[in-house]
Parts: C-alpha cells; structure tokens; sequence
C-alpha cells in the first residue's frame, strides 16, 4: 500500500445518536476525531436524514453491547 495515500491526522468518526439529552426529539450526527468529540454535528429529522450528513464511503458499525443507548450506530 502506498503510504502517501492513507490520511493524514487522527482518526475521524461519525455517530448518529436517536434523540440524545441536548437535541431531544432529534437525531444528531457527531463528528469524532482522534477519540473525542468535535464541535461539528448536524440535526436531522429521521435516521435516514441523519445518514445522508455522513460522508460517502464509510464503513457503518451498529449499536454495540455496552454503548449509550442512544447510539443509533458508528461510521468509520
């Protein structure tokens, strides 16, 4: 694999969440990077609203045992 390829800086992540605390009735997306939140999220109506905030060509993980409830799933 050629290295100048892989991108530079910490690992992005993006988590849809099913109506957490600070959006109640709201799904919100949240970007991660380098395993802490960001300032940078979006609101969406409908989980399939909310999946169309996530850039093109990630990897979706679902809720995993253990997580907040309100984790809908994780984009990589």
């Amino acid at each position: 694999m050629d290295r100048k390829q892989l991108p530079d800086g910490p690992l992005e992540m993006f988590v849809i969440y099913n109506h957490p605390k600070d959006f109640p009735g709201h799904f919100v997306v949240r970007r991660w990077a380098g395993g802490k939140p960001t300032s940078d999220f979006a609101i969406a109506d409908s989980l399939e609203a909310a999946r169309i905030e996530v850039p093109a060509g990630l990897y979706r993980l679902p809720h995993q045992p253990g997580e907040d409830d309100v984790i809908v799933e994780t984009w990589l």
